[in-house]
């Protein structure tokens, strides 16, 4: 029978860490765009590669699920059909029963858990793929506001708007003064 083994890759030991690591490197500030796409390209790599490298663990993870199945179900049906053998009148376990057993089997379970975390793992690197992806295109937006100037129109009329409040202010403040004044206050 084909135990996991020690030596196998856990596919959540020291990758939630780099994925924390890679959410951080996620966000960026308009003003510093040139040096996030300067490293754009070399996280976007290494991210599409862990999450590549992870799909790859899942398809192994799945093939090994069911490849113990299948071995757990051969010897639980010889089994089966052993202890059958002598009583004529005996019982044919049903298919249910059968993979009832085979689920219940040390092995399987273990398989079945190695498969559900590269399945867990596989998806998170994948989501973060997609997220690198979107940032791209959130930088890409940014670079074309840049160049189109959307910024600097942008503090020019904030910059006009606040003096033109400033100006609203003023004018209010002197049409009450006035109007204390007409009053006799």
């Amino acid at each position: 029978m084909a135990k996991l083994q020690p030596k196998e890759v856990d596919p959540l030991d020291g990758s939630l860490a780099e994925l924390e690591t890679f959410q951080e490197a996620l966000k960026f500030d308009k003003h510093g765009l040139d040096d996030a796409l300067e490293i754009q390209a070399d996280i976007y790599y290494r991210v599409a590669d862990k999450s590549a490298r992870a799909i790859s663990y899942l398809d192994g993870a799945k093939l090994r699920y069911e490849e113990m199945r299948a071995e757990v179900d051969g010897r639980i049906r010889a089994e089966l059909a052993q202890e059958g053998s002598g009583d004529a009148k005996a019982k044919k376990p049903t298919e249910a029963q059968i993979m009832h057993l085979v689920s219940l089997d040390d092995d399987v379970m273990a398989a079945h858990d190695y498969f559900l975390r590269w399945k867990e793992a596989a998806a998170r690197w994948d989501a973060m793929d997609r997220a690198f992806k979107q940032r791209a295109s959130a930088m890409d937006s940014l670079v074309r506001l840049f160049a189109a100037g959307y910024f600097v129109r942008a503090s020019i009329a904030s910059a006009q708007n606040s003096m033109v409040d400033h100006k609203a202010q003023e004018g209010r403040a002197a049409l009450s003064e006035h109007r204390r004044r007409g009053r006799g206050e």
